[in-house]
């Protein structure tokens, strides 16, 4: 089959576009329909090179497009089969489009959406693996990345379009309107690559990133969803609730039943998961009970406490005065900082990670990989560079295997991930040498 793919680039005549072209020239899926609209409201300078090897449409409404407006328009100038968002500054591993659509011919009905990389000035700053959601878990945090779902262009042919009343968050929004028609679905590969520290969305990482920004042009997309929002968190309770006294009262068969009503609003809840676990030991099904408690010890990691505005904000002062004093050579002070900001939330990567470097610094390499060892355990994110450096230490430590499986993990999630491959690659030549 070679259904065509419409690849839906919003530009903003970055120099970045030529890679977001480029990675499209190397997709394994060549049967691709490239559109680009220009959102500056400017004359577009001359396309990079890359395009003259792919099909592009380019669309040009000669005024500024705010961002859902421009979405939208690259809807309509949409002609493929399937249709997936790039952002101008992002791109594709060659095998994105090909496993995506692959996924969609084996389960129609279904949006496949990959995990992706996020990358700040050039490297590898995190992975979003891709995670199965519920109607409420959506709501509360995004789960995706732009370019990570591949869309049927029979949704869009209906009319399905982005909110222009929304100044960001366009894309969150579209996709719960999404999900409540048609069913995502979660792949392994990590193939779309995200970098979060270019653009002004203040959405980002580093100089793209800004608090008070967000919280202020967020208000719409928040406004817009917190009353069902609201009735769905009741809803999810009051399951709780009664599927804890079926539990109590042994009658198993309603327990279950409700807690997969529960699972349809969220999947990765450690209570849910429990009960579901306490139920079919009860039944006598051991291994799935063991998969469900197995289950809801990662949803505890993945699930911090959410923070207030204001404890956001002293958190991330924190931080920086943390990094500031240990740049200053103050290390004790910087030290307080940083578990000053543990307080305010456990596990926080940045603050261990400042620990670490202080005993790095210390020469104290043993209490440092314990920092980065907790650094790497929560969420449902992981940290590429933390993971690397606990490696480093293990190695540093004598404990080669345990460095070797870091590495071989990051290398199963990026297979392209040069820093973890030249890491397998040193330890290989350290054991021929010895052996």
């Amino acid at each position: 089959m070679s259904d065509r793919v419409s690849i839906l680039i919003r530009s903003s005549a970055r120099a970045e576009l030529a890679d977001a072209l480029t990675c499209l020239v190397a997709q394994t899926h060549r049967n691709l329909d490239v559109v680009v609209v220009n959102v500056t409201g400017r004359p577009h300078p001359p396309l990079p090179a890359p395009a003259a090897q792919l099909a592009v449409n380019f669309v040009d409404s000669e005024r500024q497009l705010p961002r859902p407006q421009a979405a939208n328009a690259a809807i309509e100038a949409a002609t493929g089969d399937y249709a997936l968002f790039l952002d101008d500054d992002d791109v594709l591993e060659p095998e994105h489009v090909a496993l995506c659509l692959a996924a969609a011919r084996s389960h129609p009905g279904t949006i496949p959406f990959s995990g992706a990389q996020t990358c700040d000035e050039g490297e590898l700053h995190t992975i979003w693996p891709a995670l199965g959601f519920g109607r409420l878990e959506i709501m509360e945090k995004i789960r995706m990345l732009i370019c990570a779902p591949l869309l049927p262009r029979s949704v869009l042919a209906e009319g399905f379009r982005f909110d222009s009343d929304l100044p960001i968050f366009e894309d969150w929004d579209f996709w719960i309107r999404l999900s409540q028609r048609m069913r995502f679905r979660p792949l392994a590969n990590n193939t779309a690559v995200c970098r979060l520290g270019i653009g002004n969305s203040g959405t980002g990482v580093g100089a793209n990133f800004d608090l008070e920004r967000t919280t202020r042009e967020s208000r719409p997309f928040h406004d817009k969803w917190e009353g069902e929002r609201l009735a769905l968190v009741a809803e999810f309770e009051q399951l709780g609730v009664d599927a804890d006294t079926a539990v109590a009262n042994s009658d198993w068969k309603r327990a279950e039943d409700l807690s997969w009503q529960a699972q349809e609003l969220k999947i990765w809840d450690a209570p849910t998961l429990t009960r579901l676990s306490r139920i079919f030991e009860a039944k006598g099904d051991r291994e799935r009970s063991r998969r469900f408690a197995k289950a809801a010890e990662r949803a505890r990691m993945m699930a911090p406490v959410p923070l207030s505005l204001d404890a956001l904000t002293r958190l991330y002062a924190h931080l920086r005065e943390g990094n500031a004093l240990a740049m200053a050579g103050e290390p004790a002070r910087a030290e307080a900082e940083f578990k000053v900001a543990l307080m305010l939330r456990e596990r926080d990567q940045t603050a261990l990670n400042g620990l670490a470097n202080l005993r790095i610094a210390q020469g104290r390499f043993a209490e440092a990989e314990s920092y980065l060892q907790q650094a790497t355990m929560g969420g449902g994110r992981i940290y590429p560079p933390l993971m690397l450096k606990r490696g480093g230490l293990l190695e540093r430590l004598g404990r080669r295997k345990e460095a070797r499986a870091i590495y071989r993990h990051l290398v199963n999630l990026v297979p392209r991930y040069a820093a973890a491959r030249g890491r397998l690659q040193a330890l290989d030549a350290i054991e021929a040498a010895t052996s």
